[in-house]
Protein backbone atom coordinates (compact mmCIF):
# COMPACT_ATOMS: atom_id res chain seq x y z
CA UNK A 1 0.00 0.00 0.00
CA UNK A 2 1.25 3.20 -0.91
CA UNK A 3 0.72 5.05 2.34
CA UNK A 4 1.22 8.86 0.62
CA UNK A 5 -2.17 7.49 -1.55
CA UNK A 6 -4.13 6.63 1.37
CA UNK A 7 -3.44 9.49 3.81
CA UNK A 8 -6.22 10.44 6.04
CA UNK A 9 -8.11 7.31 4.44
CA UNK A 10 -10.55 5.86 7.23
CA UNK A 11 -9.86 2.08 6.96
CA UNK A 12 -10.52 -1.13 8.83
CA UNK A 13 -8.06 -3.19 10.89
CA UNK A 14 -7.83 -5.93 13.27
CA UNK A 15 -6.52 -4.53 16.54
CA UNK A 16 -4.07 -7.67 16.79
CA UNK A 17 -2.08 -5.51 13.85
CA UNK A 18 -1.91 -2.21 15.66
CA UNK A 19 1.42 -1.60 17.28
CA UNK A 20 1.41 0.92 20.03
CA UNK A 21 4.16 2.59 22.11
CA UNK A 22 2.86 1.88 25.62
CA UNK A 23 5.36 0.25 27.40
CA UNK A 24 5.37 -1.64 31.09
CA UNK A 25 7.29 1.65 32.02
CA UNK A 26 4.61 3.57 31.25
CA UNK A 27 1.83 1.42 33.23
CA UNK A 28 4.30 2.49 35.91
CA UNK A 29 3.62 6.47 35.02
CA UNK A 30 0.73 8.03 37.24
CA UNK A 31 -1.68 7.49 34.42
CA UNK A 32 -5.22 6.61 35.51
CA UNK A 33 -6.17 3.75 33.22
CA UNK A 34 -9.74 2.93 35.53
CA UNK A 35 -11.90 5.58 33.60
CA UNK A 36 -10.58 4.73 29.94
CA UNK A 37 -10.95 0.62 31.02
CA UNK A 38 -14.43 1.41 31.92
CA UNK A 39 -15.49 3.39 28.94
CA UNK A 40 -14.03 1.16 26.36
CA UNK A 41 -15.55 -1.74 28.21
CA UNK A 42 -18.78 -0.21 28.83
CA UNK A 43 -18.94 1.92 25.76
CA UNK A 44 -16.55 0.38 22.98
CA UNK A 45 -14.73 2.19 20.44
CA UNK A 46 -16.87 4.38 18.83
CA UNK A 47 -15.11 7.57 16.87
CA UNK A 48 -18.27 8.78 15.13
CA UNK A 49 -19.57 9.25 18.21
CA UNK A 50 -17.12 11.70 20.08
CA UNK A 51 -17.45 15.23 20.06
CA UNK A 52 -13.44 15.88 19.80
CA UNK A 53 -13.59 14.98 15.94
CA UNK A 54 -10.21 16.46 16.04
CA UNK A 55 -8.58 12.68 17.22
CA UNK A 56 -11.37 10.49 17.66
CA UNK A 57 -10.37 7.73 15.53
CA UNK A 58 -7.16 5.84 16.40
CA UNK A 59 -4.69 7.35 13.75
CA UNK A 60 -1.84 5.09 12.07
CA UNK A 61 1.09 4.90 9.37
CA UNK A 62 2.29 2.05 7.86
CA UNK A 63 4.63 -0.29 9.52
CA UNK A 64 8.22 -0.07 7.99
CA UNK A 65 9.21 -3.37 9.12
CA UNK A 66 5.47 -5.12 8.11
CA UNK A 67 3.26 -3.74 5.64
CA UNK A 68 0.41 -5.48 7.61
CA UNK A 69 0.84 -4.23 10.60
CA UNK A 70 0.23 -0.41 11.91
CA UNK A 71 2.11 1.63 14.14
CA UNK A 72 -0.28 4.02 16.19
CA UNK A 73 0.56 7.61 15.92
CA UNK A 74 -2.56 9.04 17.96
CA UNK A 75 -4.38 6.56 20.58
CA UNK A 76 -1.98 4.32 22.24
CA UNK A 77 -3.41 4.08 25.39
CA UNK A 78 -7.01 2.95 23.60
CA UNK A 79 -5.31 0.27 21.44
CA UNK A 80 -3.37 -0.75 24.69
CA UNK A 81 -6.99 -1.22 26.40
CA UNK A 82 -8.65 -2.53 23.35
CA UNK A 83 -6.06 -5.40 23.16
CA UNK A 84 -6.42 -6.28 26.37
CA UNK A 85 -10.17 -6.35 26.39
CA UNK A 86 -10.51 -7.61 23.30
CA UNK A 87 -7.40 -9.87 22.82
CA UNK A 88 -7.44 -9.11 19.02
CA UNK A 89 -10.89 -10.51 18.21
CA UNK A 90 -11.65 -7.14 17.06
CA UNK A 91 -11.78 -4.43 14.08
CA UNK A 92 -11.75 -1.56 14.20
CA UNK A 93 -12.10 1.84 12.24
CA UNK A 94 -8.62 3.94 11.73
CA UNK A 95 -7.08 6.53 10.10
CA UNK A 96 -4.13 6.61 7.94
CA UNK A 97 -1.52 9.09 8.23
CA UNK A 98 1.94 9.83 7.00
CA UNK A 99 4.64 9.41 9.65
CA UNK A 100 5.45 12.55 11.66
CA UNK A 101 7.56 14.39 14.20
CA UNK A 102 5.97 14.40 17.71
CA UNK A 103 6.27 16.90 20.40
CA UNK A 104 4.70 16.22 23.62
CA UNK A 105 6.18 19.16 25.33
CA UNK A 106 7.18 21.79 23.10
CA UNK A 107 9.29 23.47 25.91
CA UNK A 108 11.41 20.18 26.07
CA UNK A 109 13.00 19.40 23.45
CA UNK A 110 14.39 16.07 24.68
CA UNK A 111 10.49 14.56 24.27
CA UNK A 112 10.82 15.43 20.38
CA UNK A 113 10.78 12.12 18.66
CA UNK A 114 9.98 10.50 15.71
CA UNK A 115 6.73 8.27 15.10
CA UNK A 116 6.14 5.97 12.17
CA UNK A 117 8.94 5.34 10.30
CA UNK A 118 11.85 7.82 10.05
Amino acid sequence: MEESQYTGTKMKVKIENLIHSITNNDEKEEYNWTPLRNSLDILGYSPQTQLNTDHAHIEVCIDKKDNNKYEVLHGNHRTKVLQELYKGDLEIEVVLQKRKIINHNANDPHHTHFKGNK
